[in-house]
C-alpha cells in the first residue's frame, strides 16, 4: 500500500506529498539518524547520484542548478583577497563534527558578505557584497529545521539562500551534522530539508510552479557532499540526487580548492534543464 496517500488537503500535488512526507519523518527524528530502505520506499525516493563537478544528475529529471565557474570564482577571491589568513576551517580545536561543520558554515557566510576592494587597501563600504555581485541569491540565517536536546546538537539548518527576486521557489540550504555521513545512507536531515523548505515554498507560490528544488550543502566535521531533491507531485516520488563526500581539509591550496568546488553550488544559477539521453547506434 502507498504511503503518500494525503489526509489533508492541498491542491498543489507536490505540496500533499512533502506534507505527508514531513509528517513521516517527524515521527521517526527521537529515533532516526540515518533511512534506511524501507524509509526510502515509502516516501517514494528515487535516489540517484550527482556529478559534484558539474551538477548533472543521472536521473531522468531535471539539472536545476547551473554551477558557478570555479575559474571565475577563483578569479574574485583571488583579485579583492577575500580568504584573509586564517580563516580556513580547522579541526584542530573541534569539539565535535556539528561545530566543525558550523564552523565551515560560518565560512562561506563570511565569504558571501565581503565586500570588493575598490583600492588596493580597503574595500569601499558602498560596494556590494559577494553574493549580490556575482549570485541571485540572498541569505536566510534563520535555523529552519534543527534537532537538538540539552545535551546535544544532531543536526541544524544554520542558513538558506533564497532567490533575491522571488522568481523561482529554489532554496539552497547548508546543514551541518553530528553524526558522520555514510556514502550508502542517507540522513534524515537531508531529506526533512527537502521535503519542508520546498513544501513550504510551493505553498507561498503564486506562480504555478510545478517543483520547488532544494540544494542542500550537507556537512559533517570537514567531509561535505551535495543532497538535492523535489517533489514531482505529478509522478508522485521525490526525486533525490547525492554526491560523492569530498574532505575540506588538508595542506592550504587543498583545503581552498575544496571550499571553493563548495561555493561553485552555493553561488549556482537555478535553471531547468533536460537531461540530453544520447542513444547507442
Amino acid at each position: 500500500m502507498s504511503y503518500i496517500k494525503p489526509t489533508r488537503t492541498f491542491e498543489h500535488p507536490a505540496v500533499a506529498f512533502s506534507w505527508e512526507g514531513s509528517k513521516y519523518l517527524r515521527h521517526k527524528i527521537p529515533t532516526t539518524i540515518y533511512l534506511d530502505s524501507n524509509d526510502l520506499d515509502r516516501l517514494h525516493v528515487k535516489c540517484t547520484n550527482i556529478d559534484i563537478n558539474s551538477g548533472t544528475p543521472e536521473d531522468e529529471g531535471l539539472q536545476v542548478l547551473q554551477l558557478k565557474s570555479p575559474k571565475e570564482i577563483n578569479a574574485i577571491v583571488e583579485a579583492d583577497e577575500l580568504i584573509k589568513a586564517g580563516a580556513i576551517p580547522s579541526i584542530e580545536y573541534s569539539p565535535g563534527n556539528w561545530h566543525t561543520a558550523y564552523s565551515l558554515g560560518l565560512f562561506y557566510l563570511n565569504l558571501f558578505n565581503q565586500q570588493g576592494k575598490s583600492t588596493v587597501n580597503a574595500p569601499d563600504p558602498s560596494s556590494k557584497t559577494l553574493l549580490e555581485r556575482i549570485s541571485s541569491w540572498e541569505i536566510n540565517q534563520k535555523s529552519t529545521d534543527e534537532r537538538v536536546d540539552p545535551s546535544k546538537i544532531y543536526w541544524r539548518a544554520t542558513f538558506t539562500l533564497h532567490i533575491r527576486d522571488n522568481s523561482l521557489p529554489d532554496v539552497i540550504c547548508f546543514l551541518a551534522n553530528e553524526a558522520p555521513l555514510e556514502d550508502d545512507k542517507l540522513f534524515l536531515s537531508e531529506l526533512r530539508c527537502i521535503l519542508r523548505m520546498g513544501g513550504a515554498k510551493l505553498r507561498q507560490e503564486t506562480r504555478n510552479q510545478e517543483i520547488a528544488p532544494v540544494t542542500v550543502v550537507s556537512a559533517s566535521g570537514i567531509h561535505v557532499r551535495i543532497v538535492q531533491g523535489y517533489v514531482d507531485g505529478g509522478k508522485n516520488c521525490l526525486f533525490v540526487r547525492k554526491s560523492d563526500i569530498i574532505k575540506v581539509d588538508g595542506i592550504e591550496k587543498q583545503s581552498v580548492e575544496g571550499l571553493m568546488s563548495i561555493a561553485c553550488w552555493l553561488l549556482g544559477k537555478p535553471c531547468r534543464k533536460t537531461r540530453v539521453v544520447k542513444l547507442v547506434s
